[in-house]
């Protein structure tokens, strides 16, 4: 697949989701990599590919958008369990 591929799936699946009211200006892409079967290395690598000529402001505050969305939805999903009797850390009642 080139990259060329991987923007019209981007463009495309943004059009779909918006209704075509909108289209990305700029995006990135981070994949984590395993270690090839066999391989003697114990740590996963990285991949990063972002659109043709994003300036490396934008890809970073991209990807800090990302990490943020995360961490907030990881919190969120922390407190809905919590709420509906899930397992609460710290609580000697």
């Amino acid at each position: 697949m080139s990259k060329k591929s991987i923007e019209k799936a981007i463009n495309d699946y943004i059009q779909t989701e918006s209704g075509g009211s909108t289209f990305p200006t700029g995006w990135v892409i981070v994949a984590s990599l395993a270690p090839a079967p066999g391989s003697t290395g114990r740590s996963d690598s990285y991949i990063t590919l972002s659109s043709d000529g994003l300036p490396m402001h934008t890809m970073s505050g991209l990807m800090q958008v990302a990490q943020n969305d995360a961490r907030n939805n990881a919190m969120i999903a922390a407190i809905h369990r919590a709420g509906s009797g899930g397992e609460r850390r710290g609580d000697d009642n």
